[in-house]
C-alpha cells in the first residue's frame, strides 16, 4: 500500500483472526489475534458497521483507523490522551495462493498488522527512556481531526523532528495487560518503526 499522495494518513492494516464479539457502552467491538514482528497481539476494534457478519476463528483482512482526542481528567485536573481502534473496511482475508494467482486455496496470508500515520507533530514528551509523540491527523470517512499518541524509543541522535514539523510514521501495535488499582487492564501500544519529515 502506498500513501505517498495522501496529506494525512490513519490507517491500521490488520490480517488476523477474530476471537470474539461483545458489546460495550452500547458500541460493537470484536477481539482480533494478529502478530506484529515481534509477538502475538489481541486488538479491540470497534465495528462501525454493526451488522457486519463475523464468526468465531473467521480470518478477516481489516483497514481500521485511531479515532484519539485529548480530555482533562476531573479528579487530577490532568489531559489525557484517549485513543481506540474503528473499523472501516472489513473482508474475509485473501488465502495465498489467492494472492498469487487469483485462485481461491485453504490457507490465508500470513497474519500481521502495521499502522500508517501522517500528520502533524504537536507533542513530544519524555517517559522512561521513551518518547510519547502526538500527532495531529484526520480520520475515519468524516475526516475529522484526531489527536494520536506513538511511542518511540528514545534516539540516540537528533533524528530532525520538531514539534509543528508534518511527519510520517510506520508503526506496530503491541497489547499487553498492565494491573492498575488492583486491576488487570488491556493496552495497546503504537510503537514507531521508522519515522520521517514531509517536505
Amino acid at each position: 500500500m502506498s500513501y505517498r499522495t495522501d496529506a494525512a494518513v490513519n490507517c491500521l492494516e490488520i490480517v488476523g483472526r477474530v476471537v470474539n464479539v461483545f458489546t460495550k457502552n452500547d458500541k460493537k467491538i470484536m477481539t482480533v489475534y494478529s502478530k506484529n514482528h515481534m509477538n502475538d497481539v489481541y486488538l479491540y476494534v470497534e465495528l462501525a458497521d454493526e451488522k457486519a457478519p463475523l464468526n468465531h476463528h473467521q480470518a478477516v483482512s481489516i483497514k481500521a483507523h485511531v479515532d484519539g482526542y485529548w480530555y482533562e481528567d476531573k479528579e487530577t485536573g490532568k489531559r489525557r490522551n484517549v485513543q481506540h481502534f474503528v473499523a472501516d473496511q472489513i473482508s474475509n482475508a485473501r488465502t495465498c495462493v489467492e494472492s498469487a494467482f487469483g485462485v481461491k486455496g485453504k490457507f490465508v496470508e500470513e497474519l500481521a498488522l502495521t499502522y500508517f500515520i501522517k500528520g502533524t507533530l504537536r507533542g513530544i514528551k519524555e517517559d522512561h527512556g521513551y518518547q510519547r509523540l502526538d500527532i495531529e491527523t484526520l480520520s475515519g470517512a468524516q475526516k475529522k481531526h484526531s489527536h494520536v499518541r506513538v511511542s518511540m524509543k528514545t534516539p540516540e541522535r537528533d533524528i530532525g523532528v520538531r514539534i509543528g514539523d508534518n511527519i510520517c510514521c510506520v508503526c506496530d501495535v503491541n497489547s499487553k495487560n498492565r494491573e492498575v488499582g488492583g486491576k488487570e487492564r488491556h493496552f495497546e501500544d503504537i510503537l514507531v518503526r521508522d519515522i520521517g519529515k514531509v517536505g
